[in-house]
């Protein structure tokens, strides 16, 4: 239980209601299942609210973790997030009923219980497969968990930064900085276990040279210990503050 509350402490809640608030105001307008002409505006509003944010916090809870579990990091991430909302399809399916049981006044045979659970599964897979998009495709994609490999001499040093330049990847340490080809995801799969982690799509800092992490105007920066300053972009911002606090 540990392992999940610390995952979905670490989850993007902010990321949800950026995709779940256009949702509601799209639905309250455009009323989809006949809500516009049997709701009235403000009250189809209420209900479009507390459909969507009840269905997707549980697609929050269930898919966050299932994108998060090493065991499942080689199965195709899509078909992960339609797993998670079948699952959470059920319990959002039961929202749904005592909406309808309090706004349109319809019971359970008159909704329907297979088909609601398919609906609900295949609208929750279509809203996540937007808001989960950096887990799904990009480089916040789960690495598998690989026995590691020897690390390249220029990455047995006293590391300060690695950063990825075209084909090749900017080694800083103590020593200075070289130039390595190497792709920059097997140069952070060979860091495995190291004090560190990755502030930035295309830099990654050790834990020992992280000195402070400031804001200059709408960006975070990382200030090291030889001086430099490395962008933080926003999904990692947490695990750059960990640093300072580990």
């Amino acid at each position: 239980m540990s392992w999940l509350w610390n995952v979905l402490v670490r989850s993007p809640w902010r990321r949800k209601l950026l995709v779940v608030g256009p949702a509601i105001v799209g639905f309250t307008v455009l009323g989809p299942f006949a809500t516009y002409l049997e709701i009235a505006p403000l009250p189809r509003l209420l209900y479009w609210t507390l459909e969507l944010l009840g269905i997707g916090f549980f697609m929050h809870l269930v898919i966050w973790p299932l994108l998060h579990v090493q065991a499942l990091v080689t199965w195709p991430r899509p078909l992960l997030v339609l797993i998670g909302s079948a699952i959470a399809a059920l319990p959002g399916s039961a929202i749904i009923y005592m909406l309808e049981a309090v706004f349109r006044g319809m019971s359970l045979q008159s909704v329907g219980t297979i088909g609601l659970w398919a609906m609900v599964t295949l609208v929750g897979w279509m809203i996540a497969s937007v808001e989960f998009a950096p887990e799904i495709f990009g480089s916040n994609r789960l690495l598998p968990n690989k026995s590691p490999a020897p690390l390249p001499p220029p990455l047995q040093g006293n590391l300060i930064s690695l950063s990825h330049q075209d084909h090749y990847v900017e080694i800083t340490s103590k020593k200075g900085s070289e130039l390595v080809r190497m792709r920059f995801l097997d140069a952070l799969g060979a860091l495995a276990g190291h004090p560190g982690a990755r502030i930035h799509r295309s830099h990654w800092i050790a834990g020992p040279a992280l000195v402070s992490v400031d804001r200059s105007g709408h960006r975070y920066v990382a200030n090291l210990v030889d001086g430099r300053t490395l962008p933080i972009s926003r999904p990692y911002l947490r695990a750059a503050r960990n640093l300072l606090q580990g």
